[in-house]
Formats: C-alpha cells, structure tokens, sequence
C-alpha cells in the first residue's frame, strides 16, 4: 500500500482558483534518486507564470511540451527546496548527498511533503 502525502495541484492552466490539495502518493526512489522530505519550499515568480500558462510566444512551445498541452501533465509546482533526506535506495551512491539537502529540483515537483530527487542534481 503506498504511502499518502497532500499535495497543492492544478488540473488545468488557468487563475489560482485552480489549485486544490489532493492526496497523492508519495514517490518511491529510483537507483540514482533519494527520497527527500521537504521542510521549506519557495514560490517564485515562476509558479504562477507556469500555473497561467502566460509566457512569452517563443517559450510557449517549449514549455508546452515540457508541462503538457491543453492540459498540464506536470501537476505540482516548485522548484527550490530544502529538506532532510529520508530514504536512499541500496546500492545507490548516497555519499553524494548530505543528510540535510538543498538545492533546485531543475523541474517541479518541490511543492509536496516528500520527493524524490536525483542524487547528481545538487
């Protein structure tokens, strides 16, 4: 039975009335991925650009296939974090990680309880 985390997500582009909190379960590392809890996360001005889907005509395109089109496929926001790590995958290489963690995610995702995150990305 996996493990339930809340989670702030957006279904559809759009103002902030389309963020609702919603179970989701909680990642399970890969070989090359820790498992993260997160204890702080920013908001950037980001966020609600991606969450809008206001940008600029030459990155429309781009972020659309990177978040998905008409309707976001990546539904959790945040790309900063900072957290402890609570879970490394055995036989993984967890001397690259520090038992506390910070870093940017280089996606999103950082808005939830627990992710999971690549050791290489810090």
């Amino acid at each position: 039975m996996a493990v339930i985390m809340k989670a702030v997500v957006f279904r559809k582009y759009g103002p902030p009335e389309q963020l609702a909190i919603e179970e989701l379960a909680t990642p399970t590392p890969k070989p090359d991925q820790v498992l993260v809890r997160v204890h702080a996360a920013t908001v950037s001005a980001e966020d609600p650009k991606l969450r809008g889907f206001q940008h600029p005509a030459l990155l429309r395109l781009p972020i659309a296939l990177l978040m998905g089109y008409p309707r976001p496929r990546v539904r959790v926001l945040g790309m900063e974090l900072s957290g402890v790590v609570a879970a490394v995958v055995p036989m993984s290489s967890a001397s690259a990680w520090a038992m506390r963690s910070s870093g940017t995610r280089g996606s999103v995702w950082a808005h939830t309880p627990s992710i999971a995150v690549c050791q290489t990305a810090q």
